[in-house]
């Protein structure tokens, strides 16, 4: 055996380095290709990453592996730098098989030429990953906001709760305080009444007898002190009207469901905000025949008496209120129409809302048309708003005739 012939000849440091580089790029995660417009070298994980075998990868156009970048250098017309010194981009696209690829580039000078260094990995999961988180974020917000405008519903139900506890209380004082004294007068008045009734068939009687003039002087005295009467009679009539009505309106000592006649619930409920609307604000009514309803009687009250006031604010100067009822088979419906400044179109999905209000600080607290949608609500109806700047606004409650669900 010759010297020559048992000689090993080993690998160059070059050969080494050569092979170190490629055992260090096929064990990357990232594919990794080195290309101009077509693809010069492609490690293990660039293999696996695009479906191609490495040598298919080999020759490839790079055009064929970028269906649609979305952001950055486009790989295929990349090649523009590779005459005009380094350069790097970053990129999103699509596989063929519309995985989604997230790839970094640099150029790098090699045996005398430009060529790329292209980094690139499958994010398809990643972006699965956080496109589910962003859905249930998205659904944990509207889950946060549902169950805030809930407790802020139930917020303003206890404080609806409490004003007509409070009412109740008011009402019954105020009913109490007033129906004593008014009781005396109005026994007073009609004794009154009748002994000016005597006195003037006596001053008639001695007419004859006596020097008429004094007794003239007296009958005109007496004709205009029962004027005077009659006018306090119907003060009187008009304060027990009043009263009655506070007492329909808060339903003391009543059942808390009841069938009722809404026709007599928005009458009694004009009585109370007529103070509100006189001398400015004309109400029309159109009354159509409706069956007694089932409900909650000072609840169904109280969306009357709000959507009446804010009728009456909605109004700057004078106007008019319609209000219009109906059947329609087993619901009725109240409407009632202003010809107020009406409500802009931005704001009429969120009027329904606790807190807000269209009335500016210090004139409304934002609760009354909340309170009301709950309370419709709960009376397993429905309130529509239609509305425009200028325009008025109509507000329609449909309840159901009877419903067996209400809850005490």
């Amino acid at each position: 055996m010759s010297s020559d012939e048992g000689h090993i000849q080993r690998p160059t440091a070059l050969e080494e380095s050569e092979a170190l580089l490629r055992t260090l790029l096929d064990a990357t995660f990232e594919g990794i290709f080195i290309h101009d417009t077509v693809i010069r070298y492609a490690n293990a994980a660039a293999a696996k990453i695009t479906g191609y075998a490495r040598h298919q990868l080999v020759g490839m156009p790079m055009q064929n592996l970028s269906k649609r970048p979305e952001g950055g250098k486009k790989m295929e017309t990349a090649a523009e730098g590779l005459t005009h010194g380094p350069v790097e981009f970053t990129g999103i696209g699509l596989r063929g098989d519309t995985a989604t690829i997230e790839a970094q580039g640099k150029t790098v000078f090699y045996e005398g030429k430009w060529l790329w260094l292209t980094a690139f990995r499958d994010i398809s999961e990643r972006k699965r990953v956080q496109e589910e988180l962003d859905r249930a974020y998205a659904n944990m917000e509207q889950t946060v906001q549902a169950r805030t405008l809930e407790l802020q519903k139930k917020q303003a139900q206890l404080v609806y709760a409490d004003k007509m506890a409070a009412l109740g209380q008011l009402v019954a004082g105020v009913a109490h305080e007033i129906n004593t004294p008014l009781g005396a007068i109005k026994s007073n008045i009609d004794t009154l009444m009748r002994s000016m009734q005597r006195l003037a068939e006596a001053i008639e009687q001695t007419t004859e007898s006596c020097d008429p003039a004094p007794l003239k002087r007296v009958a005109k005295l007496l004709e205009t002190s029962v004027k005077l009467n009659a006018i306090n009679e119907q003060a009187v009539e008009r304060i027990v009207g009043i009263v009655s009505s506070l007492r329909q309106f808060a339903r003391l000592d009543q059942a808390a469901i009841d069938s009722v006649d809404l026709h007599q619930a928005i009458d009694n409920t004009l009585v109370l905000v007529q103070h509100q609307l006189k001398h400015r604000i004309q109400v029309h009514k159109d009354y159509g025949k409706l069956p007694l309803v089932r409900c909650h009687p000072e609840q169904v009250n109280q969306v009357f008496m709000n959507l009446l006031v804010n009728a009456g604010h909605a109004i700057e100067g004078k106007g008019d209120i319609f209000i219009r009822t109906w059947s329609a088979g087993d619901r009725v419906a109240v409407e009632m129409r202003d010809t107020g400044k009406g409500i802009p179109a931005e704001h009429l999905a969120r009027i329904f809302d606790p807190g807000f209000t269209t009335k500016g600080v210090g004139v409304g607290t934002g609760l009354g048309l909340s309170i009301v949608h709950g309370i419709v609500d709960e009376h397993h109806g429905s309130i529509e708003v239609e509305s425009a700047s200028g325009q008025g606004t109509t507000f329609r409650v449909w309840l159901p005739i009877a419903h067996t669900d209400l809850k005490p």
